[in-house]
């Protein structure tokens, strides 16, 4: 858990620099949807009763 905050971590720093320069670059883009798909994931998989 403490890597995944750590990865969030970094991977906002990259978003902010990007947004910064008001473009997100494909990178940035492609991070931020990395990213919704894990949250999503996590969300559903903690809700979803065992």
């Amino acid at each position: 858990m403490e890597m995944i905050g750590a990865m969030f971590e970094g991977t906002v720093e990259i978003l902010r620099l990007d947004w910064s320069k008001r473009k997100l670059s494909k990178e940035g883009l492609i991070m931020l949807t990395v990213w919704s798909a894990v949250i999503v994931a996590l969300i559903v998989y903690m809700v979803i009763p065992k």
